[in-house]
C-alpha cells in the first residue's frame, strides 16, 4: 500500500511511503481537505537518523489499526524537519511550552488553519491507539479548538549600544552541566566560552568531547549525544552540524589543547570525505544509529586484541552496550605508538567493513555545508594546514555551481529542491564566501550581492526574519543550538567583511535573551561580543 509520499526525494518522507497511513507531505492540500472534511491533522515531524522516529513508525505507523483510526478520524502529514526548519521549530516551541519537553519524532494535532491544540513526542502503540479517539472527539466537541487561528507574528526589535553592551558585561558563564541524562555537544557555547577566558572549563569539556565515547577513534566523527553523564556510550547517529560546530570549537581552542584539537581534526575530516562527501561535492546530513543488526552495532567492540590494545581503548574506564564496548582513547598512549596505535585502528576498521554499514542521508542542507566550509577555513588558519584550505575551496565550489540559479535549503544530487527560503542558507553562504582567502573585486561583488539579496528577502523594516513564511517565526530559529542560527551568520559575516554597523544587525534586542541564555546563542554571543569592544580574550 503506497500513500501521496510516493516520489518524494526526502529519505525521511520515503521511508513511510509504504505505510497503511495515508501521510501527505506538508503542502495545501492535506490543510484543504481536512477542512472541506472537518477533521483535525496529525503533523508528524522526524528525520532519516531518528532512532526514536523509526521505533514509532515500525510499532504505530505500519500497525493496521493505528492506521484505520488515523485515516477514518484525521488527515496525516508527514515532515522532514531538515526540509522545513521553521515548520519544526513553531511546533517544537509549542510542545515544550505545553509540556516542558521537547524532542522528535514530534507529533502535533492542529486545525486546518495550522494551529496546534496538542503535541506528543513518541507514545507506544498502544497509548497512541488510545489517545487518537480522544484527540479527535475533543476536537469536535469544541469549536475554539476548530477555529483557533495563528494570529501571532515573532519579532525582534532594537536596542541602544548602551543597553547592549550592559547585557554582554553582565553574562554569566555557567560551567557545562552534566547531570542524569542525555549529553549534548555545545560546541558554539564552548567556542564563546573560550573567547570570554574560560580556558579550565573548557579543557575540561574537550577531555569529554574528544577522548571519550562521544568520538568515533575507528573511523572519526561525533555522534550525536551521550546517554550518560560519563560520556560512556553515545546515542550512535552523526550528524553534519555537529561535526561543524565541533571543528570550530577545535579550531580555537588548538593553542589550549594542540593534541586532542589536532587528533579530533584529522580523524573528523578523514571520516567527512570518506563517509559523508557525496557525488555534488556537497556532504550528506546524518548517518544512521541502528542498523538491522542492531543500535550501534556497527560501532562498538567485541573485544582486545591484546593488555596493550585494551589500555589504549580504556577498556576498564568505557561503557557497555548491548554486551559490546565502545572505547576511549588514551591519547597520550596514541602519540607514544605512533604507527602501531594506527594498526590498531586499521584492525577494527577492516572488522567493522564485515558488518552493515549505518544509512547515509544524501540530502545536503546547504546552510550546514556552508558552515562546515567556513569552519574547515578556520581549522585551517589555526593548524596552518592547506589540506583543510583546499577540501574547503573544493566545498565552495560546488556550493557555487549549485546555488548559481538562487540560494535553496536543501540540494538532492545535483538538484536543489525549489521552496522557501531561509536566512540561514543565505547568510551562511555570506559567511563562508567572507572567509575565503580571495579578497578580490569578484569575492567581494558576491559578498555585495548576496546582502542585496538578504537585505530585500529577509528584512521589513528595522525587523529581520529567519523565514520568508512569516507565520512560523519563532524563537528556536534565532537560537545557536543545535545549528548557529541565521542572523548570527549574518552578524558573523558581516564582522568578518568589516562591516558590524551594516543594517543595524548588532543593535538586535536579540541581545536581552542571547545574554541570558549563551548555551543556547553562542555565536549570538560571540559576534555581539566582536562588535561591542571586541572579543573578551
Amino acid at each position: 500500500m503506497s500513500n501521496h509520499l510516493q516520489g518524494r526525494a526526502s529519505r525521511y518522507l520515503a521511508q513511510h511511503a509504504e505505510n497503511p497511513v495515508d501521510w501527505y507531505p506538508w503542502s495545501e492540500l492535506p490543510f484543504r481537505r481536512a477542512a472541506s472534511e472537518g477533521k483535525p491533522l496529525l503533523v508528524s515531524i522526524g528525520y532519516s537518523s531518528c532512532h526514536w522516529c523509526h521505533v514509532m513508525a515500525h510499532e504505530s505507523f505500519e500497525d493496521a489499526e493505528v492506521a484505520r483510526i488515523l485515516n477514518e478520524s484525521f488527515v496525516a502529514i508527514k515532515v522532514d524537519k531538515e526540509e522545513l526548519p521553521d515548520v519544526d521549530g513553531f511546533y517544537m516551541e509549542f510542545l515544550t511550552q505545553l509540556t516542558g519537553r521537547g524532542g522528535w519524532p514530534l507529533n502535533v494535532f492542529v486545525n486546518p488553519n495550522r494551529a496546534p491544540f496538542y503535541g506528543i513526542t513518541y507514545l507506544p502503540r498502544g497509548e497512541l491507539a488510545e489517545l487518537l479517539p480522544y484527540v479527535a472527539q475533543e476536537y469536535a466537541r469544541h469549536e475554539e479548538i476548530r477555529t483557533q487561528r495563528i494570529d501571532r507574528l515573532f519579532a525582534v526589535g532594537r536596542m541602544t549600544e548602551e543597553q547592549i553592551r550592559a547585557r554582554l558585561d553582565g553574562i554569566a558563564l555557567p560551567a557545562a552541566s552534566h547531570a542524569a541524562g542525555p549529553q549534548f555537544p555545545q560546541g558554539l557555547y564552548l567556542t564563546f566560552a573560550l573567547r570570554r577566558g574560560e580556558r579550565t572549563m573548557v579543557q575540561n569539556e574537550l577531555v569529554n568531547l574528544v577522548t571519550k565515547g562521544l568520538f568515533d577513534h575507528v573511523e572519526g566523527g561525533w555522534f550525536r549525544y551521550a546517554v550518560d553523564p560519563d560520556f560512556q556510550i553515545p546515542h550512535f547517529e552523526k550528524m553534519l552540524y555537529d561535526q561543524a560546530a565541533l571543528l570550530l570549537l577545535c579550531a580555537e581552542a588548538r593553542p589550549i589543547a594542540p593534541r586532542m584539537c589536532d587528533y579530533a581534526v584529522h580523524k573528523t575530516v578523514g571520516w567527512l570525505e570518506e563517509r559523508m562527501r557525496l557525488p555534488s561535492g556537497l556532504y550528506g546530513s546524518a548517518t544512521d544509529a541502528d542498523t538491522a543488526e542492531g543500535e550501534g552495532a556497527y560501532y562498538t567492540m567485541e573485544e582486545c586484541a591484546d593488555a596493550e590494545e585494551q589500555v589504549l581503548f580504556r577498556r576498564e574506564e568505557c561503557g557497555l552496550h548491548e554486551g559490546r564496548f565502545q572505547p576511549w582513547i588514551d591519547l597520550d598512549l596514541w602519540a607514544r605508538m605512533g604507527e602501531r596505535a594506527e594498526e590498531i585502528v586499521r584492525r577494527h576498521r577492516a572488522l567493522r567493513a564485515q558488518r552493515l554499514l549505518p544509512g547515509l542521508d544524501t540530502k545536503a542542507v546547504v546552510s550546514w555545508n556552508c558552515f562546515l566550509g567556513y569552519d574547515l577555513l578556520r581549522c585551517a588558519e589555526a593548524a596552518a594546514d592547506p589540506s583543510l584550505a583546499d577540501m574547503a575551496e573544493r566545498l565552495y565550489r560546488s556550493i557555487e555551481r549549485l546555488t548559481r540559479g538562487g540560494v535553496a535549503h536543501v540540494v538532492y544530487g545535483e538538484k536543489p529542491l525549489s521552496g522557501e527560503a531561509y536566512l540561514e542558507d543565505w547568510a551562511s553562504l555570506l559567511l563562508f564566501t567572507a572567509a575565503r582567502p580571495d579578497s578580490g573585486a569578484s569575492a567581494r561583488r558576491s559578498s555585495e550581492e548576496l546582502l542585496a539579496e538578504i537585505r530585500k528577502r529577509f528584512f521589513s523594516g528595522e525587523l529581520l526574519f529567519h523565514t520568508t513564511e512569516r507565520p512560523f517565526e519563532s524563537l528556536s530559529l534565532w537560537q545557536d543550538a543545535p545549528v548557529p542560527s541565521g542572523g548570527a551568520m549574518l552578524l558573523t559575516a558581516l564582522l568578518e567583511l568589516g562591516r558590524p554597523e551594516a543594517d543595524g544587525l548588532a543593535r538586535l534586542a536579540i541581545a536581552e535573551v542571547a545574554a541570558a541564555n549563551p548555551a543556547f546563542f553562542g555565536l549570538w554571543c560571540g559576534a555581539l561580543d566582536r562588535a561591542y569592544g571586541g572579543e573578551r580574550r
